[in-house]
């Protein structure tokens, strides 16, 4: 038996289609929403009343930082944050996010979480955080959205 429609992504592997886990991947941060909640769970809340959010994502070593989207509780970074990670990395290792709020004089982290990325979410092309939380379990980072561009 062999492969004859075998997706840019896969390789031919006893007569059947499977993912290439060597195959390179570009992970794009596009979305989130910071849950208002948040605002009074702080003692020292910015003035302006919203934060400045980005977001810190790892997959296995590789490591990127979005940019900070000032002002706003639904940021809109649609950034390439890891580009070239090998999709066996992706779904071995999944992913670790840190959502921070940019304030001087330090940041604060809103939220962590691991995710685990199935063969199915990065083929689909895109995946769905629906909540991640601090350190007291409070869900302040909502419906984050992530993209994944075969290179």
């Amino acid at each position: 038996m062999t492969c004859t429609a075998c997706k840019s992504y896969q390789k031919c592997l006893t007569g059947s289609c499977k993912l290439d886990t060597t195959s390179k991947w570009d992970v794009v941060a596009y979305s989130a929403k910071v849950d208002k909640t948040l605002q009074s769970s702080w003692d020292t809340w910015p003035a302006n009343g919203n934060p400045d959010p980005y977001v810190e994502m790892t997959i296995g070593t590789k490591k990127g930082t979005s940019k900070v989207q000032a002002n706003t509780w639904t940021p809109l970074w649609n950034e390439v944050l890891i580009q070239g990670v090998a999709a066996g990395d992706i779904t071995n290792y999944g992913m670790s996010l840190i959502f921070y709020d940019d304030d001087a004089p330090w940041d604060q982290k809103m939220a962590e979480c691991k995710v685990k990325v199935s063969e199915s979410v990065l083929v689909s092309l895109s995946g769905k955080l629906s909540s991640c939380a601090d350190s007291s379990g409070k869900k302040h980072i909502k419906d984050f959205v992530m993209k994944f561009v075969k290179k």
